[in-house]
């Protein structure tokens, strides 16, 4: 059982900070959507780093900082900064725009994401699709839609499988193995797959029983706490496909498959193909 958030942080805070985070996080990355998109930096031939990431990442540092001044702060753009103590047992990971290249093509596919650790364990989390209005926060085995407590309904629907794309990876590419990895997705077409998801839609989707399986492959760790802790809380599956351990590191990366379907235990030939598909890909990745 994680530790209980209103034992280790003032719970006033707290919903002083959910406040002004939610502002940030829908509003002002709705303002920033809507501007011209500026590159700051071109990382890599996919990965991008626009001026709305700085933007947004420095306003929920700031406010971070305003409610909790003496925790450790860890940004997707600009690492720890000068927000790193090692004595702290609070750690905050951010990311500030999760899915850079949907918002430079203004597609709506874009989100945004908040963990808090203690002791390198999630306790605290927040995602956000703003262009859905969807604000979701876990904490104390709760998780909350827009303030709204929700309890995990399955749709019924066929089971969508949600994927982080690794083909950007460019291990992957340098290694010509991309190929391989997008035919032993077809292997999956018996269900419907979207491999380009960013982390917070595959997250939503999940949450709002849409999906029946959000699978992350090569994953840096601060992408996914978050996602990780709604999972957790809502009793979801979680397997590791046993590419890497699945340690509390900020940057090590960690591969793994969340399941809300009710035969988490691949009792069926459906979920068995699955499942033998993906762990294939354990012979493609390098």
């Amino acid at each position: 059982m994680s530790a209980n958030l209103f034992d280790l942080l003032d719970e006033d805070k707290i919903a002083n900070l959910l406040s002004d985070l939610q502002q940030i996080m829908i509003h002002r990355l709705l303002f920033e959507f809507c501007k011209p998109p500026v590159i700051s930096e071109t990382k890599d031939i996919f990965d991008f780093q626009t001026e709305s990431d700085l933007i947004i990442e420095k306003a929920i540092i700031g406010t971070i900082k305003k409610f909790f001044p003496e925790h450790n702060i860890f940004g997707e753009e600009t690492g720890w900064g000068n927000h790193f103590d090692k004595n702290n047992q609070f750690a905050w990971v951010i990311d500030p725009i999760d899915g850079t290249r949907n918002f430079l093509h203004r597609s709506p596919a874009f989100g945004s994401s908040i963990c808090l650790l203690y002791n390198s364990e999630p306790v605290f989390g927040i995602v956000c699709i703003p262009t859905l209005n969807r604000f979701w926060v876990t904490y104390n085995e709760k998780v909350f839609l827009n303030g709204i407590e929700i309890k995990f309904v399955m749709n019924n629907t066929p089971p969508i499988i949600m994927v982080n794309s690794v083909s950007k990876n460019l291990r992957l590419l340098g290694s010509g193995l991309v190929d391989d990895y997008n035919q032993t997705l077809l292997k999956l077409r018996h269900l419907w797959v979207n491999s380009t998801s960013p982390t917070t839609v595959c997250i939503s989707s999940l949450l709002q029983g849409q999906s029946g399986y959000w699978i992350s492959i090569l994953s840096h760790y601060h992408d996914v706490a978050a996602g990780l802790l709604f999972a957790k809380n809502l009793g979801f599956e979680i397997k590791s496909l046993g590419f890497t351990e699945t340690n509390i590191a900020y940057s090590s990366e960690i591969s793994f498959i969340v399941s809300n379907l009710e035969d988490v235990e691949v009792k069926n030939d459906l979920d068995k193909q699955t499942f033998d598909s993906l762990r294939y890909l354990n012979t493609l990745l390098p």
